[in-house]
């Protein structure tokens, strides 16, 4: 299998434990492929979950289609998450894929959270507030047609 059109990766080297929330996909019918998806739990110190997602007809169209997770912090009762959308493009021509966040304070509530869109332009970080009880920032990677975003969660002492 090739590489993931969409990849969302999260890694907790903080002292607490997460765990999933609202999360799901969005995918054509016979053309997209959920590759991985994230397991309930985000144990703490090493913790790592994917969740990845590739469209078997992409050298001749893409999207729409999208993947989404989100996490809560079972001390704070604070959830965040992350959004991919890929939109409509045919022989790489269309808008590239793009991303959101989402903060609130739902706890482990299968809600759908409130996405706010990550900014102008889909390659730079993304800081959550710390009052989730953790830093967390997330890291993409971006091209046209690809993004990929990594969720690095550490302890408040070590920003």
């Amino acid at each position: 299998m090739s590489d993931p059109d969409m990849e969302i990766r999260f890694l907790n080297y903080s002292a607490t434990p997460f765990y999933r929330g609202y999360w799901g996909w969005i995918l054509e019918a016979g053309v997209g492929s959920l590759n991985t998806s994230p397991g309930t739990e985000l144990i703490a110190e090493s913790g790592s979950q994917v969740m990845s997602a590739s469209e078997i007809l992409s050298t001749v169209a893409d999207g729409p289609y999208e993947i989404y997770c989100t996490w809560y912090n079972p001390n704070t009762k604070a959830r965040f998450g992350v959004r991919i959308h890929v939109p409509l493009q045919v022989a790489d021509i269309g808008t590239a894929p793009y991303w959101y966040t989402s903060y609130d304070n739902n706890g482990g509530e299968n809600t759908a959270p409130n996405w706010t869109t990550s900014g102008d332009d889909p390659s730079q970080p993304f800081t959550w507030p710390g009052s989730i009880g953790c830093n967390i920032i997330a890291t993409p990677t971006a091209s046209h047609s690809n993004l990929s975003i990594e969720v690095l969660i550490q302890d408040l002492a070590q920003s």
